[in-house]
């Protein structure tokens, strides 16, 4: 009897509403990988502050059964579907972001966006010379080179993801570990970062002391276990180094239609892009494109970016899309494979159909990529005073680099300082950050022709970069026709073959057009020309406090004025320097040189 009462009493209980389930917790970091006190997987449990379904991503990133599972030698491309299988197992996650590979990253911040409702707690040192101690120490066989690169990545990492987060809607507690130490100015804050993971509870609190206590000693050895010269080597890096907390460019994958088009497509659909990327990242872009009609063999499809074009292969089977469209036999084979493309705001990618051999290919889809925010600015990052500076070759680059140098380090910039770099623009081309967080960010402008003329006669005529023994020695793919190459141009010479000219790596980064690469004018706080270079010294001495004085680095090579130009000549490089003078207009002009 008693067990007919249990069993007429079981539906009820089954009808009974499920409890809501709690929010997924992730936790991403950004730390050294041996055991320390401020590591989630190690201090949460020491602290109390676990939740016992909770499992820590190794080295590899891979989660408990997705550890299994993913194979060793991960695909470029991840797996989406074992990926969202492995999320909706887990109630937790923990996540070192520096060491996962850029495609298993990537479908990791997808999958926290679309995790609707998930709560993310983002952990990081903001002391870079700590930051830099701990993680060399994690890696003590790494040179500065590979340090100063994982660095970037980490950190960039964690303030992107932030932003994707955010964008997203999501619940987001970024704390700095340097807050929970002991004495911290920052501790209320910081702890309160903590909630998500139980650190407010009266339980939490009774160990909040001696667990802070170990995190102090932690952080603090990270720096004091190192030698004299390995610590001066940390503080300077320190300098240049950006933090998590630093708001970073982004852009957003816009598709569109084109405005006109004489074919009208039956379907194009591409596949789901990020919420977010980088400027320069690399995205791997797939779809489904019907044409009308039957199916022809001589049918093509590109994608063509600035001067890049690639032919698609355009023939893998779309079931889902025939069985939506019976009525159209090319339904069936409408998927094209993924192809590699870069994310540039200022080169859209086009998709183009031809649908015959002599018929003129027409744009049937656009992904452009628009500024989230503030535009993403590479540059050099000067820590102590938060300032931003974006070079340009030939415009006064290599004197305001020995500027920054001599500000920020206290001496002149010499190869013994300079962590294997013999130059200082080795040195700053290791150093390389988004600096579009900083609180002052300026960069400076030179008439577009000026510049073009002091890079000829200084790359040209005084290093000889074209020259027959310099461009031999070049190891190019495809490689240059040596005999058919015309070597030590005239400057007429020079303009003719311009873009052979730029094949040369040497001659591309002097000569490339600062509108290829640069943020938008607007993206600064000041731009000053070249001309008024004691302004930017001026501001500089402001900022920081500190007399300075800006030296004359590049002198090499006879000066060319623009009135011993041939007129022809001169037509030419106004025509070559046209973006250029765009980007700078109200600042310089072509009929300013007559």
């Amino acid at each position: 009897m008693k067990r007919k009462e249990q069993d007429v009493a079981s539906p009820a209980r089954a009808a009974q509403p499920t409890p809501p389930r709690p929010p997924r917790l992730w936790i991403w970091r950004f730390g050294p990988e041996q055991p320390g006190a401020w590591l989630p997987a190690e201090c949460l449990a020491e602290a109390g502050m676990d939740r016992p379904e909770m499992e820590p991503f190794g080295a590899e990133g891979a989660h408990g059964a997705l550890a299994r599972e993913w194979p060793a030698g991960q695909p470029k491309e991840a797996d989406d579907k074992r990926l969202r299988a492995a999320v909706e197992g887990a109630r937790a996650w923990v996540i070192g972001v520096a060491d996962q590979r850029p495609g298993f990253h990537a479908a990791l911040v997808e999958a926290a966006v679309q995790d609707v409702g998930s709560v993310h707690l983002l952990l990081h040192v903001r002391d870079a010379a700590t930051r830099l101690a701990a993680s060399w120490s994690a890696h003590p066989a790494q040179g500065v080179e590979a340090l100063l690169r994982r660095d970037r990545a980490g950190i960039g990492r964690l303030a992107f993801l932030h932003a994707a987060l955010q964008r997203a809607g999501l619940t987001v507690h970024r704390v700095a570990v340097d807050d929970l130490a002991p004495g911290a100015a920052g501790a209320a804050a910081a702890w309160a970062g903590l909630a998500p993971i139980g650190a407010q509870s009266a339980s939490a609190d009774a160990r909040r002391e001696p667990w802070s206590a170990r995190l102090g000693v932690e952080l603090s050895t990270a720096l004091s276990q190192r030698s004299e010269a390995d610590r001066a080597l940390l503080g300077r890096e320190a300098l240049w180094a950006t933090h998590a907390e630093m708001p970073v460019g982004a852009l957003l994958p816009v598709v569109r239609e084109p405005a006109a088009s004489p074919v009208a497509m039956r379907l194009v659909r591409l596949d789901r892009l990020p919420a977010l990327v980088h400027e320069g990242e690399s995205l791997r872009l797939g779809g489904v494109v019907v044409p009308p009609g039957e199916p022809v063999t001589d049918r093509r499809l590109f994608l063509r970016q600035g001067p890049r074009r690639q032919r698609l292969v355009w023939d893998l089977p779309s079931p889902a899309v025939a069985a939506r469209m019976p009525a159209d036999p090319a339904a069936g084979q409408a998927r094209f494979k993924p192809a590699v493309v870069q994310a540039h705001v200022r080169q859209p990618v086009m998709l183009m159909y031809r649908p015959g051999e002599k018929a003129t290919p027409q744009r049937v889809a656009e992904l452009h990529f628009e500024a989230a925010g503030r535009p993403m600015i590479e540059g050099i990052f000067l820590g102590p005073w938060s300032i931003g500076y974006q070079p340009f070759p030939k415009v006064a680059c290599t004197s305001i680099k020995e500027l920054l140098f001599q500000l920020a380090v206290g001496a002149a910039f010499q190869p013994a300082l300079g962590a294997g770099a013999d130059h200082v623009h080795r040195y700053f081309d290791l150093r390389v950050r988004d600096v579009s967080g900083a609180s002052f960010r300026f960069v400076v402008v030179r008439d577009p022709v000026k510049r073009f003329l002091s890079a000829f006669s200084n790359r040209v005529l005084h290093h000889k970069e074209l020259s027959r023994a310099y461009v031999e020695k070049l190891r190019l793919t495809p490689p240059l026709d040596l005999g058919a190459f015309p070597f030590d141009p005239t400057l007429a010479q020079f303009v003719e073959h311009f873009e052979l000219y730029r094949r040369v790596p040497t001659i591309d980064h002097h000569f490339r057009p600062v509108s290829e690469y640069t943020a938008p004018l607007s993206a600064f706080d000041k731009v000053y020309t070249f001309e008024r270079l004691d302004d930017l010294v001026a501001d500089l001495q402001r900022l920081t406090g500190h007399r300075l004085g800006l030296p004359h680095s590049q002198r090499g090579g006879p000066k060319i004025s623009v009135k011993d130009v041939p007129p022809k000549v001169l037509d030419r490089l106004v025509e070559l320097c046209a973006p250029d003078y765009r980007l700078l207009e109200g600042l310089y002009a072509p009929s300013q040189l007559r």
